[in-house]
Order: structure tokens, then sequence, then C-alpha cells
């Protein structure tokens, strides 16, 4: 390829220069009498300069032509009559037409390197440059996305991160394993109140990150009384509830720009959470399913799903069962019927409707709406929650 460098206030020619093999445009219509002087004394190899005469005549006065390689030939656009000291490696064009002064510009590129230049095709040239800007466009968007992904885990603070931990290249070996706990439903099953009490039972001798990933509802943060995270004024995403529990409801937030490449992101932050608690704590609404529902329900070690045994409840909770059964196993799933009274269907008439065993029963207390109403103050351990804690740790 035969590298030029031009700087003549032309777009147009520029433009039509690239459509000629054999030529790398290497320096595109350098606009600053500065630029070009850096340029020329940084890279010799440069095979061909094509100036117009303002950008010549300065040269010449401040002495720069020793900058330029011997071998290097100046195609110089007179831009003017006017009369210069032209040296050997000068060749003069007069300023015409575009198409003229293009044309000319072939033949003494041509001459000099003995190669035939021939026009690229205009459907060939627009290809290449169609796949050049998806390239750069690809690649900026990389960069971009790199940046954020910086951010977020500056958002999450308190990581003790091991030399292992590195983004993108993860010594799985090395990281702590924690639990990734799912509590799902459909809606006004109990999933989020159960959830906090296990989550708030649980911390008392272990680590646990309570996450919310109902986006629209975001009831976790109405239950603890807590304010929604402010990227502007907020340094810390994550809530913390007691000593050792913390919530993170605006996991939105910190995924909004992951939707490209979400299964590896999202394991980058998982690894780094599980590298600090001991459970991870997922509410999930079935109702509300993003585009991470399929990722939650794999990455998973134990999930819950949440039923009301009436019959209403019953219809919605079974399509929801047949939804999460199509990614995974339903031998990993463990069903709850909660809020347990004497007005629910039978306890054997459920496990015919959904053809799977059912786990365990929570009954209705009083106790869980003193928990709710004291924003998870009076938190509280009775026979059924001390079963599902049980079932969760073992």
């Amino acid at each position: 390829m035969i590298n030029i460098l031009t700087a003549i206030l032309n777009e147009n020619i520029n433009y039509k220069l690239k459509e000629y093999e054999k030529i790398n445009i290497k320096y595109d219509d350098i606009q600053y009498e500065e630029g070009l002087i850096e340029i020329l004394e940084n890279d010799s190899n440069i095979d061909i300069l094509i100036l117009n005469s303002i950008f010549y005549k300065n040269i010449i006065s401040k002495n720069l032509m020793k900058l330029i390689n011997k071998e290097t030939t100046i195609i110089l656009i007179k831009l003017k009559e006017e009369v210069y000291e032209y040296k050997d490696n000068v060749i003069q064009i007069e300023n015409r037409n575009e198409d003229e002064i293009i044309n000319e510009i072939i033949n003494i590129i041509s001459n000099k390197f003995e190669v035939e230049i021939n026009k690229v095709s205009s459907i060939n040239y627009l290809k290449e440059e169609n796949e050049k800007i998806k390239n750069e466009l690809e690649m900026l968007k990389k960069i971009i996305e790199q940046k954020k992904e910086k951010k977020l885990f500056e958002k999450i603070k308190g990581f003790k991160k091991s030399k292992e931990i590195k983004e993108g290249n993860i010594d799985k070996k090395s990281i702590k394993k924690g639990n990734i706990i799912l509590f799902t439903g459909v809606p006004k099953t109990g999933k989020t109140v159960i959830s906090s009490v296990v989550a708030e039972n649980l911390s008392k001798y272990n680590k646990v990150l309570l996450i919310d990933v109902n986006f629209k509802e975001k009831d976790l943060i109405t239950l603890f009384n807590k304010k929604k995270f402010n990227e502007k004024e907020d340094e810390n995403i994550l809530i913390k509830i007691n000593d050792n529990l913390d919530l993170l409801s605006d996991l939105d937030i910190v995924i909004k720009d992951f939707r490209t490449d979400i299964s590896s992101k999202l394991d980058i932050l998982l690894n780094q959470l599980l590298y600090k608690y001991d459970y991870l704590i997922i509410d999930f609404n079935l109702e509300n399913e993003n585009f991470i529902f399929e990722y939650i329900l794999n990455k998973a070690d134990k999930i819950f799903i949440l039923i009301e045994g009436d019959l209403l409840n019953l219809k919605e909770s079974k399509k929801a069962f047949e939804k999460i059964t199509n990614v995974i196993n339903k031998k990993t799933i463990q069903i709850i019927i909660n809020k347990n009274n004497s007005r629910f269907i039978e306890k054997e008439v459920i496990e015919n409707i959904l053809n799977v065993k059912i786990s365990m029963l929570i009954d209705y207390s009083n106790k869980f709406i003193k928990f709710i109403n004291t924003n998870g103050k009076t938190c509280f351990r009775n026979r059924n929650i001390e079963n599902l804690v049980n079932k969760i740790i073992n």
C-alpha cells in the first residue's frame, strides 16, 4: 500500500481518493499546521504528501523540509498564482476542478511507483466503508460498556476482592462458594415477606444479601422503609438492613447496560457478590418476567415457588410452574403453600393439579403482618420459618 498524508482542506478530494485501491490515506486532511508538524516529526513512513499551497508555504518558511523523508514526494495543489521556492521532490498541480485534480494525483502516484491504480467499484467501496464503520462502532460500544462496567463495580462498595478474581478472567476455584436462593411465584403469594423473614433469620449467623428483581414494584424498599438509590447523590447502591444483612433493591440500575453478553457480565457480578456473602436471597415476581428470567432460574442453587391454595391462584400458579419447568428440571424446584388456612384446597388435590409434590406449608400468622407494619424490625422465627431455613442451609 502507498501511504499518503493529505492537508488540502478539501473533504471531497479526500473522500474520492479513498475510492482507489493500493492507496492508504494514513492521515486524513490535516487541518492545523501544528498537527502536520507533529506527524512529520514522528512518522517517517509517508510516501506521498498532498498539500495545498498554504501548508507548503509555512513549511518552507519554518525550514521544516528536513523533517520530510527524502524519498517522500510532495504533490502541491496551488490555490493562488504565487511563486514558491520548489524542491526536487515537489510536483505542482494547478487548482482546477476536483476530478482533474484527482486524475493528476493518481497519474503522479502511478508513475512514481510504477503500479496500476484502479478505482474500486462504488459498491465494493461502500461495503468496505460500512464494514469499517460497523467495526469501529462495535469497538466503541465495547469501550463504553467496559467503562460502565467499571462504574458498576465502583457503585457496589465493600468487596474484599481476591487477587485471583479479575473481570472476565475468573478463577472459580478461588471463589468462596455462597448460595443463591430464589423465591418466586405469581403476585400476592407473599414471596417478598417470606424471602425477607428468611433473609433476616439467616443473617443471624451468615452474611446475606437480599436482592429485589421486581423491577416495577420494588416492594422490598417499602417493606424496610428505605429510599430508592440515587445515582447522583448515593455512593453505595447496597442498603444496610442490619450488621449481616444488606439489600440490593435497584439491580435494574446495575445491569441496565448489560443487555449484550448478559450471562458473562452477570457471572462476574454474582461471583463478586458470592465472595462477600454466604447467601444471595432473590425475590422475583414471575409476572414481571424480564430479560434475566432464564439466567436466574439456571443460576439459583435452590428455587422455592410460593403458591396459595385457592382455585384462582392455583390456575395462575400452574401456568407459572409450567413456564419455569420449560427452562429447568422441576426436580430442583420446591413448592410451598403459603398463608395456609382451613379454607384452602387440600394439599393432595393441589399436588394432583400441579403434578408435583408439595415441599411444605407455611401457616397464616399475624406475626407476618406485624413484621410488615414495623418495617421488618419485628423479626421472628416460628416452626414454619425454622423448617424453611433448614431446607436452605441443608
